[in-house]
């Protein structure tokens, strides 16, 4: 449902009075884990509520030594924390990024060499046409033993002292054996990747439909009809003949005339959110602390002890993991 930008009067709810004391104590109870899970969560967002700070190596030196040593400035990587789990409270993730450009070795060439269909045939087979030379029949495209990438780069946990082995996390499994199919071609690619924008927009505009938060920037009951028949048509379009069937400006026109918000913004504010520095910037920058930051005094040994070791200390492990509000 499509509202006007003025209909946001939430609806009045006669508010329950409980017979007897064993259902008022049900309430309070209810009221109070209500309570504490939502602290809790606070505590954990609070956690990895930072943008773009942070430096990247001493992160990953209190929590991952081990890749910690093969970890260079010129690597050009970032960090990423996100929350997860498949119960509550969440655990906290840990990726690593690289904004620089990977050559793939093997996408160059994916094909399996080891089949006959492989095999290029002989110039003589393939030019000469005459009377008594056998035609010899080109492979078709078999796909089939391609070369398909596996990053095994998958989110882990940031500490993950009380599993076995790093693969026991069912979220770390899941992220990690991930494949990818590589496409030669780079218009191919490149048509690929604005399909899934254009895809991963339509599914946020359509998850803000059924929740009933785009909003109509007119407020004429007319054009709020048009607009909510538009977008309707558009999302039954989308399940019956799928993304492709919609062009992309259809979309953008459509977010433009319901909300106000900004899809590009929306995703780049995502994408920042608990992110470390780039690891190629300046230690003065890394390692600067602001004035008004609160923190100043309490990380400010931290920092400059970091400085002039290369191993990580416990103290600054320690206290990077009992308050990880240091990695913003």
């Amino acid at each position: 449902m499509i509202k006007a930008a003025g209909d946001l009067e939430k609806p009045t709810r006669l508010k329950k009075i409980p017979s007897n004391k064993e259902e008022a104590s049900k309430v309070i109870q209810r009221a109070w884990r209500r309570h504490i899970d939502v602290q809790v969560f606070k505590y954990y967002r609070d956690l990895i509520n930072f943008r773009q700070r942070g430096d990247p190596s001493l992160m990953l030196r209190c929590i991952n030594p081990n890749e910690a040593k093969l970890m260079d400035a010129a690597m050009g990587i970032h960090i990423k924390f996100r929350l997860a789990g498949e119960r509550f409270p969440p655990n906290i993730y840990y990726k690593i990024f690289t904004h620089r450009p990977i050559q793939d070795l093997c996408a160059n060439s994916p094909k399996d060499y080891t089949r006959v269909n492989t095999k290029r045939l002989a110039a003589r087979s393939v030019h000469n046409k005459g009377e008594g030379q056998i035609k010899a029949k080109l492979p078709g495209k078999d796909c089939v033993g391609w070369y398909q990438r596996l990053e095994n780069n998958g989110w882990r946990l940031v500490s993950d002292r009380l599993i076995n082995h790093a693969f026991s996390d069912p979220v770390t499994w899941e992220t990690s054996i991930k494949k990818t199919e590589f496409v030669h071609d780079k218009l191919k690619r490149r048509q690929d990747v604005e399909k899934k924008k254009k895809k991963r927009k339509i599914d946020w505009m359509q998850k803000m439909y059924k929740q009933g938060m785009l909003q109509a920037k007119v407020d004429d009951r007319e054009t709020i009809d048009l607009i909510e028949g538009a977008a309707a048509g558009m999302f039954a379009t989308v399940d019956s003949q799928g993304p492709e069937a919609i062009a992309e400006w259809e979309v953008d026109e459509l977010l433009d005339w319901t909300t106000s918000l900004n899809f590009d913004e929306y995703l780049s504010g995502w994408r920042q959110l608990a992110t470390s520095a780039p690891s190629e910037g300046p230690a003065e920058e890394r390692l600067k602390l602001l004035t008004a930051d609160p923190y100043e005094l309490n990380f400010g040994n931290v920092y400059q002890k970091a400085e002039n070791t290369t191993q990580p200390q416990p103290e600054i492990c320690d206290f990077m993991q009992s308050n990880l509000v240091v990695i913003y």
